[in-house]
């Protein structure tokens, strides 16, 4: 967005171009990187210069116009009478703050009184101060109504009256008059905007943070090609719309089926400025259970993570809301309930406003220049500004009020900018194919994996069709040799067959192989209980080794030894019971992102999330496990996706919620879980003897 020219600007452009200076010469004098050599010969051209001057020569002589004894009477009445600021008052006697402040100080209010004679007094400041008594009634019926046009246009005179302190009971217009005066200032603070809108079934988009000028109009190319792919009923916008300049940037005049959610300190501008687009002042509710709004209590600049900020007491729902990074976290709830707290990132550029800032000394005449990076504040950004991340979220919102998310996140390739939804990637003018295409589970802690679970990834590998497969550990629970079973049981003693567990072990190994090309199995905690046993009974090493005893020796799957990262891709994968001793953050995606990197992902925790580019996955068993606490738990289930473009990784989290999702305009529910009982077996041991 092209910042707005200014006076002084305008008086120095006309005055260079009068002095023959070359336009590109004009832009050095103009001393900003922002005016380019069209901009300044369109200006030029567009400016009616007689006009300008007189306009200027006015204001001078407004101000040079000798004061009435009449005038000087009003100011003092408006100044003793009322709580007008200078400025306020200059614009009701058409004089400068500068002008009124000056004359108010210097003047000797006694000599003044004393010479002044009341005949002289006209009905000019009796006016004012009646208009300034109306404008109270004004702000009076506007917080009686609690800034509310629908309140407001309910408020009778009797109601007004009996809730207002007046010198009279008698109003001096007629309370219609005031109301359409009321509705009228709440209209131009952006107030007659709707509070609150619900939306049904359908796809969003939801982006954060345009910050005016400061999004390239690639990334709008992005969002509206996003918008076409998936259909998308509406564009949300959350957080900063327009920048400092107060100006908004004008590619969203392109975009269709926009709809604002704004700032409150934005309502006003955002009204001036008539755009097409739906604004809403407070919240949009998706479907029954999640609520997308704006949030002061984490800064631009801060680094608290979402989820300790955006707490139930303050966003009781599922909520997504603006933040300049992308994360994703979901909450502890009661049995039954699900929730979770999202940020979409930003679509700006990292920046930092630079504002020339000027600090008058108090002999009124001397002016000092300075720039943001003469503040260690502002010089403190720039390190802060770093974890901004760009990025969108795509909610499917299904006919019974359910809403699935899919966060995408945005990254800069040689087409432009990016991102990835389910199996394609969306630049700002194709939908192209992936270069490779990972599904990734976790979790299956067989015999406790849940069929329904199962029966839909398999549904979604169907539709997605993976290159490679990762399981990312706690294939099974294993219980038959857990050694916590035994402290339980006070000896080695379990009532369940190690031989049973191992053949379903192998099922569903056998089954899930035949997802993608390729399958990579991590080992986790779990899978160490074979080592922890035979450890203490060597006699069993070779009976209980992992491929062995789960007669997987045959499949084509490549096992990743416990704590161990196995890097795919451009991407890391953990099972993530690795303790990270020494490692600093508040979480353990912190604690990741900082001896990882980027694009590591982790099983282990049964929640979904992500933070600083690092996602933890949903498990695929049951919610129960036995051990666990289920009447509030954080746990989650489904699976992720991983789509390589240009050796850039795109993650993304699919959440199974009540044996259901929907992603790619497509539901995914049980089909065939009875296929997942593990039929009757026999098992034999066979040896290969070498010749």
């Amino acid at each position: 967005m092209i910042k707005k020219w200014d006076e002084q600007e305008l008086e120095i452009l006309y005055n260079c171009v009068k002095n023959g200076l070359s336009y590109p010469d004009i832009c050095l004098k103009l001393k900003s990187n922002e005016r380019s050599e069209s901009q300044c010969k369109e200006m030029y051209q567009s400016v009616n210069w007689n006009e300008f001057f007189n306009k200027k020569k006015e204001v001078i002589n407004i101000n040079q116009r000798k004061w009435t004894d009449v005038e000087k009477k009003t100011l003092h009445d408006l100044k003793t009478k009322t709580t007008l600021s200078y400025e306020d008052i200059g614009k009701k006697l058409h004089r400068s703050s500068r002008s009124v402040s000056d004359m108010f100080k210097k003047t000797d209010w006694k000599v003044f009184f004393k010479n002044f004679k009341s005949n002289k007094e006209s009905n000019i400041s009796k006016q004012l101060i009646q208009d300034i008594y109306i404008d109270n009634l004004t702000k009076a019926l506007i917080e009686i109504s609690r800034h509310d046009i629908k309140r407001l246009r309910k408020v009778t005179k009797q109601y007004f009256l009996q809730n207002t302190i007046l010198p009279s009971k008698t109003l001096p217009i007629s309370f219609l008059e005031l109301k359409h005066k009321a509705i009228y200032e709440l209209e131009q603070i952006g107030f007659s905007f709707p509070s609150s809108k619900v939306l049904g079934k359908g796809t969003y988009i939801i982006v954060g943070d345009t910050h005016g000028k400061h999004t390239r109009s690639g990334m709008f190319k992005l969002i509206n090609n996003l918008a076409k792919h998936i259909n998308a009923k509406k564009i949300i916008h959350i957080g900063h719309f327009i920048d400092d300049d107060n100006d908004y940037n004008y590619n969203w005049d392109k975009t269709e089926n926009l709809c604002i959610i704004a700032k409150e300190e934005e309502l006003k501008f955002l009204a001036k400025a008539h755009l097409r687009h739906e604004i809403v002042r407070n919240e949009i509710l998706l479907g029954d259970h999640l609520s997308i709004q704006n949030q002061d209590l984490i800064t631009d600049y801060a680094q608290t993570a979402l989820w300790h900020g955006i707490t139930p007491e303050y966003f009781e729902l599922s909520t997504i809301t603006n933040l300049h990074r992308h994360e994703f976290n979901t909450r502890c709830t009661e049995e039954g309930a699900f929730s979770y707290v999202a940020s979409p990132g930003c679509l700006c550029e990292k920046h930092i406003v630079y504002t020339i800032k000027q600090q008058d000394f108090t002999d009124g005449r001397t002016v000092k220049q300075t720039f943001p990076t003469g503040y260690k504040k502002y010089r403190r950004m720039k390190h802060m500004y770093k974890t901004w991340q760009q990025g969108c979220v795509v909610v499917e919102v299904d006919s019974d009020g359910n809403a699935y998310v899919n966060m995408c996140r945005i990254q800069q390739t040689s087409k432009g900018y990016t991102t990835s939804y389910f199996d394609k990637i969306i630049t700002e003018n194709e939908i192209l194919n992936p270069d490779d295409k990972t599904l990734i589970i976790s979790d299956l802690h067989v015999d406790y994996h849940d069929e329904n679970i199962l029966d839909i990834e398999e549904q979604i590998a169907s539709e997605y069709k993976p290159n490679t497969l990762i399981n990312l550990g706690d294939i099974t629970e294993n219980k038959p040799i857990n050694h916590h079973e035994f402290q339980k049981a006070g000896s080695t003693h379990i009532e369940q067959s190690l031989l049973k567990q191992s053949a379903t072990n192998n099922f569903i190994l056998n089954r899930t192989s035949k997802w993608a090309n390729k399958m990579i199995l991590l080992i986790g905690n779990h899978e160490r209980f074979y080592e922890d046993y035979y450890n203490k009974n060597p006699q069993f090493t070779e009976i209980l080794n992992f491929k062995f005893i789960n007669g997987v020796s045959d499949l084509d799957i490549e096992i990743i030894d416990l704590k161990k990262m196995k890097k795919h891709g451009n991407a890391n994968y953990i099972h993530g019971d690795l303790l990270l001793i020494g490692q600093k953050g508040e979480s353990k995606l912190d604690k990741l992102f900082r001896t990882y990197g980027r694009n590591t992902v982790m099983g282990h925790c049964h929640y979904a999330s992500c933070r600083f580019d690092c996602y933890t996955v949903s498990l695929s068993g049951k919610l129960d496990l036995e051990y666990n606490e289920t009447n509030a738990s954080s746990w989650s289930q489904g699976c992720a996706t991983c789509n390589t473009f240009e050796d850039l990784a795109f993650i993304s989290n699919i959440l199974i919620i009540g044996n259901k999702t929907q992603i790619n305009n497509k539901v995914f529910k049980p089909q065939h879980t009875n296929s997942w009982k593990i039929p009757s077996f026999t098992a034999k041991i066979q040896f290969d003897f070498e010749r």
